[in-house]
């Protein structure tokens, strides 16, 4: 045997394999080792995959409330107690209905069980009822109070104290803002709905909505007489809290009712909704004195994380209510906020809007303060007591991430104390579709529809398993993440090789592997079949070098 020798051999891509040939010589016991080497085929070297597909999310907002009841059984967290004169609270173990009861006894002055809801605020559209009993009839002096503080700003603080009363006759119940809070706030005091002066009967007070707008942040169960002495027992106190779920957040600057709550009366379909109440912060340029308040869903804290901004699109209606007063130059809409460079904030926002401007040009506004760009979309006109849909999509191949979707209203002029030239838009039935992918891998990035990593030192590239949506492509990319040279798979199942400016189209049938070589001068592409089978090459001269670009 002549040396050298050619040796040949065969293998296939999916299984390990080992050469060794042996240069033995017939005249005696003599050998040489050629090759000794054991290889592991391409399906067991480092791999990385990452499978994506479309989903769709729906939320009716139903789980931001839930029914409280106190029975009196259990300690209420967050209460207090203010009493004056002679007067005593307590839980009467032995009364009720069933026992046991809150009891409030007031000898000339006041005696009130306060809770602080101000860790947790609830709508103050809710319904709210209880019972009540006392041995003896109430005395023109005398007075069951039921006090409400009200957020009418979003700032957790009252700005209303709005007081629901019986009495034998009096029409002059006392505030106890100065009590608990220790200043004085507006009062709105009206007769409780279902109060009847009678002793030694259980009656309920139901109250159909607490206000119409703003949300509770406190209330007192309050009996007071001056002069004389009143004996209450309170039971089964219930209502419907309704407040923002831990992914929703409010972004307001308007005039004095300008918030965001959870409504649970007002809706386009069915409540509860989710309520931008909003009033513009003057009567002058609408440039400067426009109002916006809108709730910002975050979807991280929603999904566990943000989702792909290419082909996200959503759906969402909403109802259209205004005060009599209000001078309809009010623009709503839903903003869709995305992270295009990576930072977590949003830079970039697309904004679809409806608009009641009869009384004026309206006014669109970016929701987060870190907005460079906006994109605008006319949805349509909108006029009170309407119910709509807001709809869009973001373009396809659009770059980043969508960190929120903010819920918007914008009043653009007219100012007043209250509600008066206050509008509503009242969200619900919000649904969105997006594309989803598994987490990266360890050292991979993702840009839009890029998903990318640093080149291997030494390594050979290649992909495999061509499967999910079309065309999609591997590539060497530059250091902008434009591709230099790859393999793009086509609808229709065909490959081109992409090499800067240049592309070519290679129809073979059969691929399973494909090599990108980054070699010096020259970038080659291979598709190989499942035994590893070279099926057609292509090679290009090389544009860059292989330190100025990065695998995709």
């Amino acid at each position: 045997m002549a040396l050298p020798a050619d040796i040949l051999w065969s293998s296939i891509a999916s299984g390990r394999y080992s050469v060794s040939a042996w240069l033995v010589f017939r005249a005696g016991a003599t050998a040489r080792q050629l090759v000794n080497f054991t290889a592991e085929p391409m399906s067991l070297l480092y791999s990385a995959s990452r499978a994506c597909a479309y989903r769709s999310f729906s939320d009716d907002f139903s789980g931001a409330c839930v029914p409280v009841n106190y029975s009196f059984d259990a300690t209420i967290p967050d209460n207090r107690t203010y009493v004056s004169g002679g007067g005593s609270v307590y839980v009467d173990a032995g009364n009720g209905n069933p026992a046991p009861s809150l009891y409030t006894e007031s000898r000339n002055g006041y005696a009130s069980f306060f809770i602080d809801y101000s860790p947790r605020p609830f709508s103050a559209s809710a319904p709210f009822s209880l019972q009540y009993f006392f041995r003896a009839s109430l005395q023109n002096t005398d007075y069951l109070e039921i006090n409400f503080f009200v957020d009418l700003d979003g700032d957790l603080s009252p700005d209303l104290e709005l007081i629901y009363y019986g009495s034998g006759g009096g029409t002059s119940p006392r505030s106890m803002a100065p009590v608990i809070y220790g200043r004085s706030l507006p009062v709105l005091a009206r007769k409780a709905p279902g109060f009847t002066n009678q002793a030694n009967v259980w009656y309920t007070i139901t109250i159909q909505q607490v206000y119409a707008t703003g949300m509770v942040v406190g209330v007192a169960l309050t009996a007071y007489s001056d002069p004389g002495t009143a004996k209450i027992w309170w039971d089964n106190v219930s209502f419907q809290r309704c407040a923002f779920p831990s992914y929703i957040g409010a972004v307001t600057a308007g005039g004095s009712v300008t918030m965001v709550y959870v409504d649970d009366v007002s809706s386009p379909s069915t409540p509860p909704s989710v309520a931008t109440e909003v009033d513009a912060k003057c009567a002058g340029d609408p440039g400067t004195c426009y109002g916006l308040s809108a709730a910002t869903y975050n979807m991280s804290a929603r999904l566990g994380s943000p989702v792909a901004a290419s082909g996200f699109s959503f759906s969402l209606k909403g109802l259209y209510v205004k005060n009599a007063t209000d001078a309809r130059n009010n623009v709503a809409y839903v903003s869709v906020g995305v992270d295009t460079d990576g930072d977590g904030y949003v830079d970039t926002e697309f904004i679809f809007y409806r608009n009641d401007t009869a009384g004026g040009g309206g006014r669109i506004v970016p929701v987060f303060s870190t907005t460079t760009t906006v994109h605008t979309y006319r949805l349509g006109a909108m006029v009170p007591g309407g119910s709509y849909v807001w709809n869009g999509s973001l373009p396809s191949g659009q770059q980043g991430n969508v960190l929120y979707i903010a819920l918007a209203a914008v009043d653009a002029s007219g100012n007043a104390d209250g509600t008066a030239d206050d509008f509503w838009v009242f969200w619900d039935d919000l649904s969105f579709s997006y594309y989803a992918c598994d987490p990266l891998p360890p050292g991979w990035s993702a840009s839009g529809d890029l998903i990318y990593r640093s080149l291997i030192s030494g390594g050979i590239s290649y992909a495999a398993n061509f499967t999910g949506a079309r065309p999609c492509g591997f590539y060497f990319l530059d250091g902008n993440l434009n591709p230099v040279f790859g393999v793009e798979v086509e609808p229709d199942g065909s490959f081109k090789v992409v090499c800067g400016a240049s592309s070519y189209a290679l129809t073979v049938p059969g691929v399973r592997w494909v090599d990108l070589r980054f070699l010096s001068g020259v970038y080659e592409a291979i598709l190989r079949d499942g035994s590893g089978g070279i099926l057609e090459k292509r090679a290009c001269s090389a544009a860059y070098s292989r330190s100025d670009c990065r695998a995709f």
